[in-house]
């Protein structure tokens, strides 16, 4: 359809969307560089594009149009929004930006998402680590996850509850090794 007609920007959408769920993301790219370059107010094909990019490491370009599908929305697109908000955030923390990425994933807490991965999120940002989160070691895992819900907590206005996860618990003393 899009030999046919160049200018048919739901052909591409389609062959993106298809690309992207059997995760050939080098594909997905180009079909969604397709669909913004026809219609570049998309939010949800600046979404798409930049998870594309995500999967491909290609992570400036990716967070580029990631914050670029924020100022334009997404639209009525199910999950993408907290999927590209997600992916944000994570490249944020990757690069050092923690404040905004702990604004980012505050949105999360805005909706009560706490999600282990929102939360994991939240903590390696609070405890400025500059990893993503699926390189996190295990072994460091519990600390960031108690940090992550003491942050998600103040997100969401709880301070009781937050100053009690901040709180040295009964591994105190112990080296943080960060």
């Amino acid at each position: 359809a899009v030999k046919l007609k160049p200018s048919y920007v739901e052909g591409y959408w389609y062959q993106g969307t298809a690309y992207y769920t059997l995760r050939k993301f080098a594909e997905c790219r180009d079909r969604f560089k397709d669909v913004v370059r026809l219609a570049p107010k998309n939010g949800a094909a600046f979404a798409f594009l930049g998870l594309c990019e995500y999967g491909l490491k290609d992570y400036a370009p990716s967070l580029t149009h990631l914050l670029q599908s924020r100022r334009l929305g997404v639209g009525d697109t199910g999950d993408l929004a907290g999927v590209a908000r997600y992916h944000a955030a994570a490249m944020m923390i990757r690069i050092g930006e923690f404040e905004q990425a702990l604004q980012t994933l505050g949105e999360f807490a805005a909706t009560g998402d706490d999600s282990p991965r929102v939360v994991e999120a939240m903590g390696i940002a609070t405890l400025r680590i500059p990893i993503f989160p699926e390189e996190l070691p295990a072994e460091r895992r519990p600390m960031v996850i108690m940090a992550g819900r003491a942050s998600f907590q103040m997100a969401t206005r709880n301070t009781a509850a937050a100053g009690k996860s901040f709180e040295p618990g009964p591994s105190a003393g112990q080296p943080v090794g960060f």
